[in-house]
């Protein structure tokens, strides 16, 4: 989802040290899990928007961000009902230059009820290369 024109998005970047593959001892390459939080936004508006009226536009956007590196996305629920995107990316640039390219997802983010005045909340997480990861 997106933001008004001049709006950046707030990102907070957690990383921890990087953890070397458990059979060949190499560093694994990296992906970040990047959450981005409409709080203005109730899940449940979001939910039914992207099944009815912007389910086109929706899997538009979806289809471009696997295009340019995603490798999972999904809309959830926050504890405080809101709308939290998650997504999987190989690194925080790739995402915020897709984020940033797309004035779609800003404009159905207004179209819904959410404030284009207020940039989502966005946190990068690396995820780490741990042997029970599936």
């Amino acid at each position: 989802m997106g933001t008004a024109p001049d709006a950046e998005p707030e990102v907070t970047v957690r990383r921890v040290l990087d953890t070397p593959d458990r059979f060949s001892g190499q560093t694994s390459p990296t992906s970040y899990m990047i959450t981005t939080k409409f709080p203005t936004v109730p899940a449940r508006t979001t939910e039914a928007a992207a099944r009815d009226q912007h389910a086109e536009r929706t899997k538009r956007v979806s289809a471009e961000a696997a295009q340019q590196g995603c490798m999972a996305h999904m809309f959830t629920e926050d504890t405080d009902g809101g709308t939290l995107v998650v997504d999987l990316w190989p690194d925080e640039a790739t995402y915020r230059r897709f984020f940033e390219s797309q004035p779609e997802i800003g404009q159905m983010v207004q179209e819904i009820g959410g404030n284009p005045d207020q940039a989502p909340e966005v946190t990068a997480y690396r995820v780490l290369d741990t042997p029970d990861r599936f």
